[in-house]
């Protein structure tokens, strides 16, 4: 992709700001609040990097995460006085986004205002319609489209040469000429970590087990389709940063910043098993000393598992989603139970802690289905288990099959998304199961955090008073749907089963 050459004569920069919507912390987190944590916003703090790379200073924003209130927000805005202001929208918070534009316009009539992630790829059109003060939106990978916009910005030149942008010409909405490629992430500078204060960005317990801990982007795109994911922002084409640049980022991340651990972000991080071997040995070889965990698939090449534990591998998460052969297949996830056990198997033995999450009440299931993905994350032995209802969000196969199949909440809203995290309240029903949905969600929290052995086995893994604070948070993130776990009356008929 060309992008937009450089004025040619000297502009002063445009004044950017790049934020997540204004919204409360119970807003983002729903019933999890509690004992969520928070980690760097990948998405924006890539932008900005990137742009201050090519010269353009960038401030940086979660009006949650520090704690702002409405009139906190309001005084940050007037004092910045910013030129060009970007809202990072997912279909979870498009609401508060929208809420945003509204109060920037009023604070700043004069701003421009800028859409990018999730949500407005796959609804650009629909998105600056429904947000009559937003003037563009960016789909897909924002770095180098925001980059070339803030170029035509500061010369005046032609937005529809500005890749992947729509944008408003008087009352008619128009997208750009071009299509921009993918970005190589070897072109991205480290993460603007600096540009954050540290104290307030505690990964959730689950996340980390020494502070303090920072997440890392090494890798973008899956190739996989699974029917409940959108995959349309980064595509299916995976892509790595060299090894090299991985292990000088997080020596300048040791050396700067003091790390002692690490998330690696990617859902698929362990997806190209020779990054991974060169990436554990380059670590081991310089000594890096650092406690990471990442998310992988559970059909991965088990001969990688021992390097990783000793390059410092102490946690991994799974999406397991379910044990039922149907259901798997529905949700076109190409694995099955047996990799998973064998997995978790390995896991075990080194001592690793697994984290699997599951989607209960899937389209096809029933009660003795849902029952049974339960039994069987108590026999897996996790660390960490999360339970979900499906969510059928826009863009996702399983969005167009409950349209046809019925139980979508009638009248759907995207204020109903934002919620997506109470599942007391959810977007959708299965039919063959009725409200009791909720009810067996609850009960899956009961079932497996309230065992003995679970319990017993948490406890004697405590090794350090960080430990200790660790399963404190994570407690109380499911208290409550433990609580309500033990309203969850079970028919005996289905437990006996």
């Amino acid at each position: 992709m060309n992008l937009p050459a450089p004025p040619s004569q000297p502009h002063p920069p445009l004044r950017i700001l790049l934020i997540s919507p204004f919204m409360s912390y119970r807003d983002r987190w729903g019933q999890y609040h509690e004992g969520a944590g928070d980690t760097f916003p990948a998405g924006i703090g890539a932008i900005a990097g990137y742009l201050e790379s090519f010269g353009h200073p960038v401030a940086l924003l979660e009006p949650d995460v520090v704690g702002m209130d409405r009139n906190d927000f309001i005084a940050f805005l007037r004092q910045g006085d910013y030129q060009l202001i970007g809202i990072s929208v997912f279909t979870t918070n498009v609401v508060f986004a929208y809420e945003t534009a509204r109060l920037i316009r009023e604070i700043l009539p004069d701003t421009r205002i800028l859409m990018g992630g999730s949500h407005p790829t796959i609804f650009p059109e629909r998105t600056l319609s429904e947000s009559p003060e937003t003037d563009f939106i960016i789909a897909h990978e924002g770095e180098k489209p925001t980059l070339a916009l803030v170029r035509a910005l500061i010369a005046g030149t032609d937005l529809a040469e500005v890749p992947n942008l729509w944008y408003r010409d008087g009352d008619v909405i128009r997208a750009s000429l071009h299509k921009g490629g993918w970005l190589n992430l070897d072109e991205l500078p480290i993460f603007p970590y600096h540009k954050f204060d540290m104290s307030r960005y505690t990964p959730a317990p689950s996340l980390r087990r020494v502070l303090p801990t920072f997440n890392y982007m090494a890798q973008r795109g899956c190739p996989f389709l699974c029917s409940f994911c959108d995959t349309s922002t980064h595509g299916h084409k995976v892509r790595y940063r060299s090894v090299e640049k991985v292990l000088d980022d997080l020596q300048t991340l040791k050396e700067q910043f003091g790390i002692r651990g690490v998330i690696f972000e990617g859902s698929n991080f362990t997806i190209n098993p020779n990054f991974i071997r060169r990436l554990c040995q380059g670590m081991l070889d310089r000594k890096l000393d650092l406690t990471w965990y990442c998310m992988g698939r559970a059909d991965l090449d088990h001969d990688l598992l021992p390097l990783m534990k000793q390059a410092g591998m102490w946690a991994m998460s799974f999406g397991l989603e379910s044990c039922n052969p149907e259901t798997l297949q529905r949700m076109q996830k190409r694995l099955n139970v047996q990799q998973v056990k064998a997995t978790m198997q390995v896991l075990s033995r080194l001592r690793v802690r697994t984290i699997g999450s599951f989607i209960l009440g899937y389209p096809g299931e029933t009660e003795k289905d849902i029952l049974n993905t339960i039994e069987f994350a108590v026999e897996l032995d996790l660390d960490v288990a999360v339970f979900f209802i499906p969510v059928p969000f826009p863009g996702t196969k399983l969005l167009r099959d409950v349209q046809e199949l019925g139980g979508l909440k009638p009248d759907l809203q995207w204020q109903d998304y934002s919620a997506w995290l109470d599942h007391n309240h959810p977007i959708y029903i299965n039919p063959l199961i009725g409200t009791r949905q909720v009810e067996l969600y609850n009960y899956a929290f009961r079932r497996f955090y309230t065992r003995p052995g679970y319990i017993w086995k948490q406890l004697r893994q405590i090794r350090s008073a960080n430990d200790v604070m660790r399963l404190l948070q994570g407690f109380k993130s499911v208290r409550t749907l433990i609580m309500k776990g033990f309203q969850a009356l079970l028919p005996k008929r289905l437990m006996s089963n």
